[in-house]
């Protein structure tokens, strides 16, 4: 997304742009994709756009880690234009597949 009156740029990875990307990538015979930081995924939406090109293996189920969990995320340039704290639940994925 360009805004050309400000010429501030931002990107990011949707569920569509990663299965379009590792749709692409299996036909293509490559051995990865790029993607941007994919941390405040809840560990679903986004790894099971792409987990279906997986011989549609069903996506693992998330297990919540017990206790506190705070992590301290980087921002980069929204950091500096906007001061704010995040708290993110990690958690668990039992079973993962490798894509």
């Amino acid at each position: 997304l360009y805004n050309p009156n400000t010429k501030i740029d931002i990107s990011y990875d949707d569920p569509q742009s990663l299965y379009v990307k590792a749709k692409y990538t299996k036909q293509q015979g490559l051995k990865g994709i790029a993607v941007w930081e994919i941390a405040n995924d809840n560990g679903q939406e986004l790894l099971n756009s792409i987990q279906i090109l997986n011989h549609n293996i069903p996506s693992p189920t998330n297990e919540s880690l017990s206790g506190p969990a705070i992590a301290g995320i980087t921002l980069g340039l929204a950091t500096l234009l906007s001061i704010a704290a995040f708290v993110y639940t990690w958690y668990k994925i039992k079973n993962a597949a490798v894509v």
